[in-house]
Parts: structure tokens; sequence; C-alpha cells
């Protein structure tokens, strides 16, 4: 009679306990677009690619210091997002988004992924073409990159290994 009362009483403390640890760990949601600005900062035009950089905070892929860019604010989920555009003396485009939630803003619509994928920075990057462009698409937790040359996907694949980042 004891061993049965003491059985209850352990299989009732292991269903409580089990039912804490289920409910404690639970999945913890982010809150709702944390990363997202709430207005819109403006159009920046600048020749000074790390002050775009340091303008949405992010380290962002360049071939040569030598070119063009923006920042500007697009309408997101409730918000905006930062995107850079830079242009280089190459006619290498590198685009970024922050927050990287934000990646389907870079994607081009007549764009189609080849199957092919390499490696820049530690990231994986996939390859994409369009018909008068290549592009490798790839992303870490902060922001999603977008890089894009009119050439055939090797010379655009070649080029990785001579990027720089911003700091």
């Amino acid at each position: 009679m004891i061993k049965k009362f003491f059985s209850a009483i352990g299989l009732t403390l292991i269903l409580a306990l089990f039912s804490f640890l289920l409910i404690m760990g639970g999945e913890e949601k982010p809150a709702k677009n944390a990363s997202v600005f709430s207005s819109a900062k403006g159009l920046i035009t600048s020749h000074d690619l790390p002050a775009l950089a340091a303008h949405i905070g992010v380290s962002v892929p360049y071939l040569s210091a030598q070119g063009a860019g923006k920042v500007e604010d697009i309408p997101f989920a409730d918000g905006y997002a930062q995107v850079l555009t830079w242009t280089d003396e190459n006619n290498l485009t590198t685009r970024c988004v922050y927050p990287a939630a934000a990646s389907a803003l870079l994607r081009s619509g007549d764009a189609a992924p080849t199957g092919e994928y390499c490696t820049i920075d530690g990231m994986t990057a996939m390859v994409f073409t369009a018909p008068n462009s290549t592009e490798l698409h790839f992303g870490d937790t902060l922001a999603a990159y977008c890089l894009s040359l009119g050439s055939d996907p090797q010379t655009l694949i070649d080029l990785t290994t001579q990027l720089h980042f911003t700091q």
C-alpha cells in the first residue's frame, strides 16, 4: 500500500516537472519586426563606400572602393528596410539590405538559380542568371547581399576571391 502511495506521488511529481519544463521551454518569439526601422531615414548618395556602409551599420562586400552608391529606405513589413547599392569602376554592382529578413527586396524578377554555389567569406552564395547579368545571393544574420555583373557566372565566381569587406 505504501509502495503504491509513493509510486503515485512520484509519478505525479514527474508529470508536474515534465509539464513545467514543457511550458518554460517553449519557443520564444522575437518582437515583431524588431530590426525594421519605424520611419524613413532618407536617401543618401556618396562616392564613399565605408560611409554608406556605416550609415546602415553592416559590413559590405566590394571589389573596388572607387565608384558611386546610395542608401535608400524601402517600405517593408510595417516599417522600412535600408538598401545600399554600390557600383564600382569594374561595373560590379553590390546591393545590401538591412535587416536580412528583407532579402526579398534584392531579388530580380528575371533571375533564375543555376544550381551553382560558391563561398564568400564563409557564407554560401547561390548563383543566379538573368538575360543580361549574373548574380550571387548570400547573407548573414544581419544583412543580405547581391553581387551582379553583366558576364558569365564563372567570371563573377572568380572575382569573389578578390572581394573585401568594409569595416
